[in-house]
């Protein structure tokens, strides 16, 4: 069962504009369309059917329609196009570059860039993931090399992490992920991750990191020395996590090649949605992500100039 849409499944199932926005409304409302921004299912479709109307709403913000309240909304890029832009996504274990994402879409490479970012954003998640059983812990850094850095850019501070964006990432063994950037890998941001998203009585495999050490306490803990070559030592090993990482890390270097770590935190939702979500096949997983960008809107304006939200 193939985890997407091929390009000819896709025009078969959306041949124009109306059957994408039937479809879309269908994943947010289903058969009873209620206004996104006051939640009334006073409501009623405009003549044309491209808009709806609330009843309860005040005057002059009545209307609006199914992209109004997600990542599609102020958009002028057909919903057809928005719904491609999504199976593309989705389907690319290593991502997509805004350049090639704009060939394929046909829109402009600025367009594309900003509908990527829109859909990483969908991308974050709505939920906290309770992680249980056997879960991998471990930390790697995303960033360019030194020693392929022109001597301007050099920090010549060493190599390793140096000049680099630590991303943290805890893996349930055959399950999900959860992963994200840290300012620093310390016990300071690691342990409340920690705390939040494995459940109590859960046995935790480590690198020999010493960030790690006062994990015997609070878990079963058992940790690898890697700094010994020892990599499996029982059910201890970190193998399951790195392999996550061996996939960003070959979309950051192969298909994107640069990341700006502002945005970071999205490109990793990224990689992380789609590994959460690769039991998903065809439609339902671009129905996951349409019901998973509800009110993640995010305008250029903010993604050129971040917030600590956006």
């Amino acid at each position: 069962m193939s985890h997407y849409l091929s390009i000819h499944e896709f025009y078969q199932r959306f041949p124009d504009e109306n059957a994408a926005r039937d479809y879309i409304a269908q994943q947010r409302w289903g058969n009873k369309p209620c206004c996104p921004r006051c939640g009334s299912e006073k409501v009623w479709k405009i003549s044309g059917g491209m808009h709806y109307k609330c009843g309860d709403c005040p005057k002059g913000k009545e209307r609006f329609s199914v992209r109004t309240g997600t990542i599609m909304e102020h958009s002028r890029v057909p919903l057809q196009k928005w719904l491609l832009a999504i199976n593309l996504m989705i389907s690319a274990r290593k991502g997509f570059s805004s350049i090639q994402f704009a060939k394929h879409l046909g829109v402009t490479q600025k367009t594309a860039w900003h509908m990527e970012h829109r859909i990483r954003k969908a991308c974050e998640s709505n939920e906290e993931l309770p992680l249980k059983g056997d879960i991998e812990i471990d930390e790697t850094y995303i960033g360019g090399k030194e020693s392929n850095k022109h001597a301007s850019k050099k920090l010549n501070q060493g190599r390793g992490a140096v000049g680099k964006a630590a991303v943290v990432g805890l893996q349930q063994r055959q399950g999900k992920v959860v992963a994200m950037h840290v300012e620093k890998a310390n016990r300071a941001t690691i342990y409340p991750i920690i705390e939040k998203h494995v459940e109590k009585g859960s046995s935790v495999f480590t690198d020999d990191h010493k960030i790690y050490d006062s994990l015997h306490g609070a878990f079963d803990h058992e940790s690898v020395k890697h700094s010994a070559g020892e990599y499996v030592k029982g059910k201890a090993s970190t193998n399951s996590i790195e392999s996550f990482w061996a996939l960003i890390k070959r979309g950051y270097y192969g298909t994107h090649h640069w990341w700006s770590y502002k945005h970071l935190h999205r490109y990793v939702a990224e990689y992380v949605y789609r590994h959460n979500t690769r039991h998903l096949s065809g439609i339902h997983a671009i129905g996951a992500l349409i019901s998973n960008s509800e009110g993640k809107s995010l305008s250029y304006t903010e993604l050129i100039h971040p917030t600590h939200d956006s």
